[in-house]
């Protein structure tokens, strides 16, 4: 390169400078673009009536004496919801 026209070269680097550029706002787009909207809501468990009763029962067992009956502020927790 040292035998090149300075212009030449400066031009060179500007090109390679820009190159890098696109390719990092590409790559930034496209990254943005994969994560975009909010996640998406699943039950990893599935939603039957059989899992809704027994996650009440274990509620009604082990958290209702701090929550309170619907998940509202009992006496020593805050409400849930």
């Amino acid at each position: 390169m040292s035998g090149r026209n300075p212009k030449i070269r400066l031009r060179a680097l500007a090109l390679r400078r820009n190159g890098l550029i696109v390719c990092l706002l590409v790559s930034t787009a496209v990254v943005a673009w994969g994560q975009s909207g909010p996640p998406k809501d699943t039950n990893p468990l599935g939603y039957n009536k059989q899992l809704i009763a027994e996650g009440g029962e274990l509620y009604a067992h082990t958290c209702t004496a701090c929550h309170g009956v619907n998940g509202a502020a009992g006496e020593r927790a805050p409400a849930l919801a």
